[in-house]
């Protein structure tokens, strides 16, 4: 691979969420491995993660991308694929010129398609556990592809494991959050984050349902904090969720607050950290995040979140989309804050192991052979 001049990496987003900073991880890492190589970025829009790109000496191109949402899929809104030939010179010319074309995530549907006509190394990285239509979908489009496939969990794997095509599972890594020596206190009492994307699926009604199920006596033992924001224009999901804190009369209590480039202020605060997801998480950044800092992660028992944590030793899982067992869990914690300890050793130990940066860039360099 030593004759690779020209490098395509492809993000469907701009932010800061998980898939954004494992983005943000390869393209600093690809740069020092390819320093002579010109590298393209390409974009769907401008934001905080093009800010952080503009250091690596790459070329950002930004650009509208035939990304295919959920929200469209479910709208049986399939304009994305008329936009797929508004500009087919600038897929010609990008393609043609490149020796390793990466798509990160498989809703990048323009790329996927049209590298098929192309003589090049590629790889699609699959972050998503599809279902329903969009899983058939998918499935169609990315064997058609002919592209290596990249996956961050065995959950995520399993939807396409039968495309005849090389597979890698290469679980997510992050860089610890750093740990404050003196954090945010408050007032002596057990300190709860769920922090992520707000929509239907995270869970964060669960959080509050599983809140006001507690006693009194341990509702005044504990804060509650839920970070994050909407995608677009879904402003009900965040309208919904005030509503259903307001009706239980836990506004003192759980306090929402809005994405944070800095979550280390968030996760030092805690002392729990929640994954309440609804729907199988495709892997669960949250979790080492919160591994990486020894706090308690309790988490819902399905999906990658499985592949992370070993139950009742780097963090405790429940029975997905059951509150009454979740309030549980957080109880046992609530009541005996000592255990703490014990998670917070096998945390670290469970993070450093597996999900350091280092291990991470490790194992994804060696299947794309440009280290």
């Amino acid at each position: 691979m030593n004759s690779l001049k020209r490098i395509t990496l492809v993000h469907p987003a701009n932010e800061l969420y998980g898939s954004d900073k494992m983005f943000l991880l390869i393209v600093e890492t690809v740069r020092k491995s390819y320093s002579d190589a010109i590298i393209n970025v390409v974009l769907p829009c401008e934001g905080p993660l093009s800010e952080l790109l503009q250091k690596f000496n790459v070329n950002l191109i930004i650009r509208p991308l035939g990304i295919l949402r959920k929200a469209e899929l479910k709208k049986l809104d399939f304009s994305v694929f008329t936009r797929l030939f508004t500009n087919r010179k600038f897929y010609h010319d990008l393609l043609k010129e490149t020796d390793l074309l990466y798509i990160n995530t498989a809703v990048v549907l323009d790329f996927i398609i049209y590298s098929r006509f192309y003589k090049l190394k590629k790889f699609i990285h699959i972050h998503e556990i599809p279902t329903g239509a969009s899983k058939t979908l998918f499935f169609t489009l990315i064997k058609y592809c002919k592209a290596s496939l990249i996956h961050i969990s065995k959950a995520v794997q399993l939807p396409f494991s039968t495309i005849n095509t090389r597979h890698f599972i290469v679980p997510n890594g992050i860089q610890a959050i750093p740990e404050q020596p003196v954090r945010e206190t408050s007032s002596g009492k057990i300190n709860i984050l769920l922090i992520g994307r707000i929509n239907n699926w995270k869970g964060q009604n669960l959080l509050v349902e599983a809140v006001d199920k507690l006693s009194d006596e341990l509702k005044n033992q504990i804060d509650v904090r839920i970070v994050g924001d909407v995608y677009g224009d879904q402003i009900h999901f965040k309208n919904d969720l005030l509503e259903n804190i307001k009706h239980r009369n836990l506004e003192h209590l759980v306090k929402v607050l809005p994405f944070s480039p800095t979550p280390e202020i968030h996760y030092n605060w805690s002392d729990i950290v929640v994954i309440p997801s609804l729907k199988p998480e495709p892997f669960g950044l949250v979790a080492i995040e919160g591994m990486s800092v020894g706090k308690v992660v309790i988490a819902a028992n399905h999906g990658g979140l499985t592949e992370i944590i070993e139950d009742n030793v780097s963090g405790i899982l429940f029975t997905p989309n059951d509150s009454a067992e979740l309030a549980e869990k957080i109880s046992g914690i609530v009541l005996n804050p000592a255990v703490q300890e014990k998670f917070y050793t096998n945390a670290i130990k469970a993070y450093k192991e597996s999900y350091t940066p280092e291990v991470y860039i490790n194992n994804l360099m060696s299947i794309l052979k440009i280290q």
